[in-house]
């Protein structure tokens, strides 16, 4: 018995008597309302839909879609004798693990049907190729007949040679046309597949798994293919309570005639509503370089829901780390003077390398001298301090050159008020350098990624005008 196909259609008003046959067994077993008939593969979720049967009273188990998950359930007794049901098994963990026996038998056979199909390509190809050969062929030689037809026409037979002439050209016009068709086939891909055609089609056809997790396949599809070999599933469950799950027994009968028996482990309820270890071990990651909020942004473009499938938000991820005991390199609060895992370091660091006070690092970061990040309004203040920032801020770079223009005059050159000009720094576009003139310090600002300016690229005419922050 072959697995559930489309009824072969014929173009011709009668079939043979086997193909008849064949069909209605194919129409039977594609139909729900004959047992043990298997039904036409679908877009359910099930993937052992029309193959599980239950271990304990033998009947068909169907699926069954609620919310939180597909299930296979035997109520086959349940609905005719009023009986218990016998057991009901969630779709996850024996779909997983039907999937890798499938995946690890069709395995071997992988490289042979690789070359397989490499030689039936190239077999085509040469079959394809003769034929337009013998295309060539038979169109020469008919012009070449006609030719020598017209040869052998007397001059006095004019009408004749008129005639034959014609039939010339309209073979020599044949041949043209034959041959561009042939050398347009032959653009096409009747050539013969190189090395590294092989060696693509080789990986195309022995990276089942791939093609198997890829969304392209339809899940009829995937279970066409699982049909194609495993003739019926038979599941029992382990009825005994435990606080980690249970055990499901998964009895594989192929179309071979061989069985093979899988023992797997069944989530219980509270364990299926868990994160995923996969989940926990990226967040366990992200969180010593980022903080909450950036690891939730992460998790969302990786396509990594919530176990609800819900997307991550700074909270959920801040709940799960402390559900898991998962510690961050980035929290909101310091804890003590070093950075944190992202570089970013508190005030208290900046105020006692600088010289400053902790009001001064404030001011600066509402300005935009500063980068600095922070959750909430109430929350501490975490400020980026690298080696470039110590530069601008000590009053190296001023001395190299940075910074060509103060406050003022920056606000005259570009325009600008003064909260623009704070806008524009804060964005990135200008950069402020601390420059140390005579007793005081001074903001000055320049383009971002200037090179040093020599005095003589100094704006001439503009007045200096002392500008301190502090």
């Amino acid at each position: 018995m072959q697995p559930s196909a489309e009824p072969e259609v014929v173009d011709c008003d009668h079939i043979s008597w086997e193909r008849y046959l064949a069909n209605r067994a194919t129409l039977r077993d594609n139909s729900t309302q004959f047992q043990p008939s298997r039904g036409a593969p679908r877009q359910g979720a099930g993937l052992l839909q029309g193959l599980a049967v239950c271990g304990k009273c033998g009947c068909r188990m169907r699926l069954q879609y609620s919310k939180p998950s597909a299930a296979y359930l035997c109520g086959t007794r349940h609905q005719r004798y009023g009986e218990p049901l016998c057991q009901s098994l969630t779709v996850d963990h024996v779909d997983r693990a039907i999937t890798e026996a499938f995946l690890q038998v069709i395995e071997p056979a992988q490289v042979e049907a690789a070359l397989a199909l490499a030689e039936d390509l190239e077999r085509d190809r040469a079959a394809v190729e003769r034929q337009w050969e013998l295309r060539l062929e038979r169109a020469r030689y008919e012009a070449e007949r006609a030719c020598r037809q017209y040869d052998l026409c007397e001059p006095e037979n004019r009408l004749v040679a008129r005639e034959l002439e014609g039939r010339w050209n309209e073979k020599l016009r044949a041949v043209a046309e034959v041959e561009a068709a042939y050398r347009e086939e032959q653009a096409r891909g009747l050539v013969p597949l190189t090395d590294d055609e092989k060696a693509t089609l080789r990986a195309l056809v022995g990276n089942v798994r791939a093609l198997w997790e890829t969304v392209e396949t339809q899940m009829e599809e995937r279970k066409r293919l699982v049909r194609c070999l495993i003739r019926e599933v038979v599941l029992v469950r382990d009825d005994r309570r435990r606080a980690t799950g249970g055990i499901t027994t998964i009895r594989i009968g192929w179309w071979s005639g061989a069985w093979s028996e899988l023992q797997v482990h069944r989530p219980n309820s509270g364990e299926s509503a868990r994160t995923s270890h996969q989940v926990l071990e990226r967040i366990q990651v992200l969180a010593q370089e980022h903080p909450d909020d950036r690891v939730a942004a992460i998790l969302n473009a990786e396509g990594l829901p919530t176990k609800m499938g819900l997307p991550w938000t700074y909270r959920r991820v801040g709940h799960i780390r402390l559900r898991h005991g998962i510690p961050t390199a980035c929290p909101i609060v310091p804890k003590g003077a070093g950075p944190r895992g992202d570089g970013l370091v508190p005030v208290e660091v900046v105020a006692e390398q600088v010289g400053i006070s902790r009001s001064v690092v404030a001011s600066w970061c509402r300005y935009g001298f500063l980068h600095a990040e922070q959750k909430a309004p109430l929350d501490p203040r975490w400020i980026r301090l690298t080696e470039e920032d110590l530069a601008r801020l000590d009053g190296t770079r001023a001395a190299q050159g940075y910074g060509r223009w103060r406050l003022r005059e920056a606000r005259r050159v570009f325009d600008l008020t003064e909260n623009e000009l704070h806008e524009r720094v804060r964005a990135g576009q200008l950069t402020a350098y601390r420059a140390h003139i005579g007793n005081h310090w001074e903001w000055r600002i320049d383009r971002t990624e200037q090179t040093p300016q020599t005095g003589m690229d100094q704006p001439v005419g503009i007045q200096a005008a002392s500008e301190e922050v502090e």
